[in-house]
């Protein structure tokens, strides 16, 4: 059996791949791929130190929420501009007003999971920031907008949230996980055919899993202190449902006095669309 190995890390961790997984990776690896990828003397395939080295993707502060007109409203941070976004069409690029998390500040953090490719610039694998793509389009979309008003309004009217009128808070992207779990930038290129492409998708995530689990073991404990460090007003576990448990674990460790008064799940932002809309889940941390 072909191993997955990550050189994040001492000790390094091992991935067990089955023979689905391992056609996921290209065979033989390009030169352009190399220096991220390779394979040692026992056939298994080594996703490099260079993979990780200066590839995290840092957590941001990307919108003022703000109680304006009789509601609840976002705009970009420390300005009184309404929030705007890229059209989906554009290549993806680094959000100009994203700014460093204020631990001073009245912070809601959106807890993703892990960068996935239109978090990088596809042609130098070079870091841009969370929730770009349709991940961020669906954010501003419907958590606090005029028109679909959906997810605050599900936190407010349903779980009473309570905020505080008169106050601005700052909406903050976090990654448990700051690095690209999907190995999008690495993997060969999906199959274009439609049976082919589903099959793949499911091997795809499983693998995403994985990795995820892996690279959380150690990024864990700095996931905890960055939490504790922004003192949040709210936390909102915006996670896959594979992997929300671990990081509501992580979160509630009486060790890591971490003392926030709100917490809530919700569906990750990437399904916010369409029929999905009605299927939007907001219970109770």
């Amino acid at each position: 059996m072909t191993k997955l190995i990550l050189e994040y890390d001492f000790p390094h961790k091992n991935i067990d791949l089955t023979p689905n997984q391992t056609n996921l990776f290209p065979n033989p690896i390009p030169n352009n791929l190399s220096p991220y990828l390779n394979r040692n003397n026992d056939g298994d395939l080594v996703v490099t130190k260079k993979f990780f080295n200066g590839k995290a993707v840092d957590d941001v502060h990307r919108y003022d929420l703000k109680y304006c007109n009789g509601e609840w409203m976002l705009f970009e941070p420390r300005s009184n501009n309404l929030a705007t976004l890229k059209p989906l069409s554009e290549k993806p690029s680094k959000h100009d007003r994203d700014i460093t998390p204020n631990k001073a500040a009245n912070n809601i953090l959106i807890i993703l999971e892990s960068p996935h490719k239109d978090e990088y610039d596809d042609d130098n694998f070079l870091p841009l920031g969370p929730a770009n793509g349709a991940t961020g389009e669906n954010f501003l979309n419907y958590f606090a907008s005029p028109c679909m008003n959906i997810v605050l309004y599900k936190l407010i009217k349903d779980l009473h949230l309570n905020l505080d009128e008169g106050k601005v808070y700052s909406i903050c992207f976090v990654n448990p996980v700051p690095f690209q779990t999907t190995l999008d930038f690495i993997l060969r290129p999906i199959k274009s055919k439609k049976k082919d492409k589903k099959a793949e998708k499911t091997y795809r995530d499983q693998l995403k899993t994985e990795v995820w689990n892996a690279l959380f073991y150690y990024c864990h404990h700095h996931f905890k202190c960055r939490v504790l460090s922004y003192n949040p007003s709210v936390i909102i576990n915006a996670c896959t449902k594979e992997l929300k448990d671990k990081v509501k674990l992580a979160v509630d460790n009486p060790n890591n006095q971490i003392k926030c008064p709100n917490k809530f799940n919700t569906t990750h932002p990437s399904g916010w669309h369409g029929s999905n809309l009605s299927k939007t889940i907001c219970t109770i941390w």
